[in-house]
């Protein structure tokens, strides 16, 4: 539970420090617009915001007419967001898979855009624990990575449950689908 917890908590600091949407390169910068989404019910300060890209690097920020935030980077420091984002990920996944919290989960497989995950399980212990909270942490963590990517609303996680004995996914969770 722990590091469902930190994951979840990593990928909101993320988000604050870099807000996000469609990724555009022009003259060596990044556009990245985070949805209206992931701001809902908050107030936005465009000036606090650009004050505090400014302290990162970055460059210009605008909150957009829909309440999705857009802000511009160097194509480099996009780059190294991207590579230590998807680091972060892949050390937090093996912490649940060594985590004692998580029994039932033997081994999570994802592909390059952390967009489709294979969670290696005992199906029957994993029936019987609450280590499905894992999947949040692992889905929420897909579509955090996809907006930096670029793909601001079009983003979408697909988690499938493997039993580790027959190999036969036993079930499927799409984010964010299924979480409405």
């Amino acid at each position: 539970m722990k590091h469902m917890l930190k994951m979840i908590s990593f990928s909101f600091i993320l988000v604050a420090l870099v807000a996000c949407g469609g990724s555009n390169a022009d003259k060596g910068n990044v556009e990245i617009t985070f949805p209206a989404s992931f701001y809902e019910g908050v107030s936005l300060d465009e000036e606090e915001l650009q004050a505090e890209a400014d302290e990162e690097g970055m460059g210009e920020v605008k909150v957009n007419d829909d309440g999705s935030i857009t802000y511009s980077m160097p194509k480099e420091m996009h780059d190294d967001l991207l590579e230590t984002t998807a680091a972060e990920l892949k050390t937090s996944f093996e912490e649940i898979v060594e985590d004692e919290d998580f029994p039932s989960i033997q081994d999570i497989t994802y592909n390059d855009d952390f967009t489709e995950f294979t969670l290696i399980v005992d199906q029957e212990l994993f029936e019987n624990s609450f280590d499905g909270f894992a999947v949040m942490s692992v889905g929420f963590s897909g579509m955090i990575y996809q907006v930096y990517e670029g793909k601001g609303d079009d983003v979408e996680v697909v988690v499938n449950y493997q039993n580790v004995e027959t190999g036969d996914v036993f079930e499927t969770v799409k984010f964010p689908e299924d979480m409405e």
